[in-house]
């Protein structure tokens, strides 16, 4: 006979397949379409916005409350809160790698790989090449550099 402790420590709740993902998925295109309709100024942008937006708030609805009720019901025991917490760190952990490699590489440009094009050696190949940050110096380029101002994008 087993008890409710020995059971808690075999028993790991593996949910039924969803459908929120796929919903999920149609929240995002009409997002994106929407996005792109109204950026080129198309009538169903603001619509197809509208839509995944309203797609995409009853998606997180319904997953959410999915979530809430298998843990009432009392699906999650240990081994699950175990998982959700291992799993919340290493997405924690890729976040700061992901953000340390792209800090790492604004480095590496700035302070190895400009200053090294820049020398004696590269000169055969880049003749006009100044090693200057940010790169807005060389051939075709006579404005200097400036902020955009609020109408440049406007036709």
């Amino acid at each position: 006979m087993t008890t409710a402790n020995e059971r808690e420590q075999t028993h790991y709740f593996v949910p039924q397949p969803s459908r929120w993902p796929a919903v999920g998925a149609v929240a995002l295109f009409c997002l994106g379409l929407g996005a792109a309709f109204a950026v080129n100024g198309q009538p169903l942008g603001k619509l197809s916005l509208g839509v995944g937006a309203l797609i995409l708030i009853y998606m997180l609805f319904g997953w959410f409350g999915d979530v809430i009720r298998e843990s009432r019901h009392g699906d999650y025991q240990g081994k699950e809160d175990m998982s959700f917490r291992w799993g919340m760190g290493w997405f924690i952990f890729s976040e700061v790698m992901f953000f340390g490699a792209f800090f790492g590489a604004l480095y590496w440009v700035r302070v190895v790989s400009v200053p090294t094009l820049g020398e004696m050696d590269y000169k055969i190949l880049y003749p006009d090449f100044e090693p200057s940050w940010p790169l807005l110096t060389g051939p075709g380029i006579t404005k200097p550099y400036q902020a955009m101002g609020p109408g440049a994008c406007r036709r």
